[in-house]
């Protein structure tokens, strides 16, 4: 995929669900060993501060837009967190390589292999509207812009698996810049 640094993220952070399993040596219970040993974030779904993460990025959106839309050299990989749901589980997967749709509906490249919905797979297309969107991130100047649900999530991790990730990443996510 052309968005290498957000998918080394997003495997990083997988995703996060309202399902429950074992839990991985970290500093936190949010983090997950999921039942094929692939990291999963999994937050209950009352967690406030994961909740106001994505409350933030749906009111903040038109920030996404506006940036996209108006897109600079020194800003890249630009994606959004979108909720999906099946008959029975939700999960909260990133899509990249928009293209705005009709008004208020985008489509885009699904970045997350998903864990417990099984009607679409990494790689695929889909076609999402506005109010599914529940976060959104871009990097600019080498910095995370956006990405509220990622932060509440890196910041759950141990500091030499942050100092990791940040290092395969390529770019800083800073708690004054970008938020």
């Amino acid at each position: 995929m052309k968005n290498t640094s957000f998918l080394i993220l997003v495997i990083l952070f997988f995703t996060f669900s309202c399902k429950e399993e074992r839990v991985k040596n970290t500093s936190s219970q949010d983090i997950k060993v999921g039942k094929d040993d692939r990291d999963v974030v999994i937050f209950d779904p009352q967690n406030s501060t994961m909740n106001q993460a994505m409350l933030k990025g749906k009111k903040t959106f038109d920030k996404f837009i506006e940036a996209f839309n108006n897109k600079k050299e020194n800003q890249k990989l630009f994606s959004v967190k979108v909720k999906i749901n099946d008959l029975s589980n939700t999960e909260y997967l990133w899509i990249s390589e928009l293209t705005f749709k009709e008004e208020k509906t985008l489509k885009g490249v699904l970045q997350n292999d998903p864990y417990y919905i099984n009607n679409i797979n990494i790689g695929d297309t889909i076609t999402i509207d506005f109010e599914k969107v529940v976060d959104w991130s871009y990097i600019e100047d080498n910095y995370l812009i956006g990405g509220y649900t990622l932060r509440v999530m890196f910041e759950k991790y141990k500091k030499e698996q942050k100092n990791e990730i940040l290092k395969q990443l390529g770019y800083q996510i800073d708690s004054k810049i970008g938020i």
